[in-house]
């Protein structure tokens, strides 16, 4: 852990995110603010919160871990025979932060009802199901 830097500066600094949120919908550069505004109302409703992991990152609350920050299915390799687990890929995003970041994003890529990629919002949504069954 100690010779791991910071592959991508303030991935998950919610704080620095949110604040980049507010300048973007004070500029609304694509012109869709007023489309949003009830998604984007719900996101400022809830400010307070945005920097729950990382006001106490670093403490007994939220020990520093070593992070792998890209944590879906694509990223593990498994033997085409077996199903077994061989290994994790993708470690260019590898750094320290949270175990909290992984397990959501975990969740996030597993729960999802399509592919990340997927241009059609209308085949996105979340398995609750499932998210039941992993919490």
């Amino acid at each position: 852990a100690s010779e791991l830097t910071e592959t991508i500066k303030d991935f998950h600094d919610t704080r620095k995110r949110y604040e980049r949120f507010i300048a973007d919908i004070k500029t609304d550069p694509k012109g869709r603010v007023e489309e949003v505004r009830k998604e984007i109302d719900y996101i400022k409703e809830r400010e307070s919160i945005c920097s729950l992991i990382m006001d106490k990152l670093g403490t007994e609350a939220v020990p520093i871990r070593v992070t792998h920050n890209d944590t879906k299915v694509n990223n593990v390799m498994l033997d085409k025979n077996t199903g077994e687990y061989l290994t994790v890929i993708d470690l260019d995003t590898v750094m320290l932060g949270s175990s909290l970041y992984d397990y959501g994003d975990g969740v996030r890529s597993t729960a999802s009802t399509a592919l990340e990629d997927e241009l059609d919002l209308s085949k996105v949504s979340i398995d609750f199901l499932y998210v039941s069954f992993i919490t």
